[in-house]
């Protein structure tokens, strides 16, 4: 099904209401501007669209082993190039990651740091484990902007998401 209104633009009925696809695919984003945009390149846009994935990614390395400490922001780093979204949860001596001048000394063998490409990145989160910080004397004016604390329970949150995937390091 297609509307025109007195402006001359097409929507499409999209039949997106179902609620795995809500807060995924933005109805605006269906609108068609002209009548000669083609069917294959509109359908393409909402596939990619569709397509996007949301990682939700643990870590547990910190300093001790940087390069493994290194590789869920590698990861993260790709998915975000992708288009996609993540969510980092720092558990473990990763919550060292997120305190503030840390990260920027942690030099993995091999691959190239990632850290500060995620943590500044505005589609990727990052949690801090609240009782892993706590036990490490991390406290929330240690941590660098843009990541916060929480909980296994924010953990879960992320992971009920429809178009979440988990990843583990």
């Amino acid at each position: 099904n297609q509307r025109d209104d007195d402006t001359g633009v097409s929507e499409l009925a999209t039949g997106f209401d179902h609620p795995d696809f809500q807060n995924r695919l933005p109805l605006e984003k269906l609108v068609v501007k002209s009548q000669s945009e083609s069917l294959a390149s509109t359908i393409s846009y909402i596939l990619k669209e569709i397509m996007n994935m949301h990682y939700v990614i643990s870590a547990t390395w910190g300093p001790t082993d940087t390069t493994r400490a290194a590789l869920p922001f590698i990861f993260a780093e790709s998915a975000l190039q992708a288009g996609d979204t993540v969510m980092i949860m720092l558990f473990h001596d990763a919550v060292t990651i997120a305190v503030e001048g840390s990260h920027q000394k942690m030099v993995p063998f091999g691959p190239p740091p990632k850290f500060t490409e995620v943590l500044t990145n505005p589609r990727a989160k990052v949690l801090v484990c609240k009782p892993c910080a706590e036990a490490r004397g991390v406290s929330p004016d240690m941590l660098v902007k843009n990541t916060a604390l929480g909980g296994m329970n924010d953990f879960h949150k992320e992971l009920g998401k429809a178009d979440s995937k988990a990843v583990s390091f």
